[in-house]
């Protein structure tokens, strides 16, 4: 008797919260949430527009760059002279201040360079973060993805070199969050990659702003 009652007891409490899951989930199942990350890192070294800023920002360093190197080997000729045993005292003085004044121009032409690349890698950061933020989104709602989770991971090279362990210790010191397992189908970097490059091939390489103009300098 007493088990029977136990046993009756026990189902009706069952029975007593499988209704109220019901009532509370609508009878109905509630979905599961689908969550992805995207390798910026990864996604920036193949979209055709990031390689074609980077090219762009190349070109543009090119003069700025050969000008550099003419003062330094300059510096480095006159101090050779100086440093001949048949080199004239006089002429000291004279070799002293070229090397000072290039040094300068080295400054300057440096600052002027800061300046220009900060502004234009800026504007193309702004870009490319849209770029990006639009396509994940797109790609998430067409695929029904809830959450898209963005983090930074070297694509080659020895994963577990001291430089890149600390990297990512770094980042999360910091309160950044990084995988540290993703199963297989998760990852949508190459996934976004392949959209973000039909969309820009099918514009014909789409509009880029100008490169910014050499300082100038002879």
């Amino acid at each position: 008797m007493k088990r029977t009652l136990l046993v009756a007891t026990v189902s009706a409490l069952a029975l007593g919260m499988l209704a109220l899951a019901i009532q509370a989930g609508g009878g109905q199942s509630q979905p599961s949430t689908r969550v992805a990350v995207v390798n910026i890192g990864l996604v920036f070294s193949k979209y055709d527009k990031a390689l074609f800023y980077k090219k762009e920002m190349d070109e543009f360093l090119k003069p700025i760059r050969a000008q550099g190197d003419k003062l330094k080997k300059e510096i480095m000729s006159w101090q050779e002279a100086m440093s001949h045993p048949s080199f004239k005292k006089e002429e000291r003085e004279r070799y002293e201040q070229a090397i000072v004044a290039n040094k300068r121009k080295l400054e300057d032409l440096d600052r002027e360079a800061r300046a220009k690349i900060g502004k234009r890698q800026a504007e193309q950061i702004t870009i490319l973060y849209k770029d990006v933020n639009d396509k994940v989104d797109a790609y998430a709602k067409n695929n029904g993805i809830h959450i898209v989770l963005a983090y930074g991971e070297q694509f080659d090279g020895d994963l577990f070199a001291f430089p890149n362990l600390n990297r990512k210790m770094q980042g999360m010191d910091l309160g950044s969050v990084h995988p540290l397992y993703v199963m297989p189908g998760l990852d949508i970097s190459n996934a976004v990659i392949d959209v973000l490059n039909q969309g820009y091939r099918a514009t014909g390489g789409g509009a880029v702003p100008a490169t910014p103009t050499s300082t100038g300098k002879n």
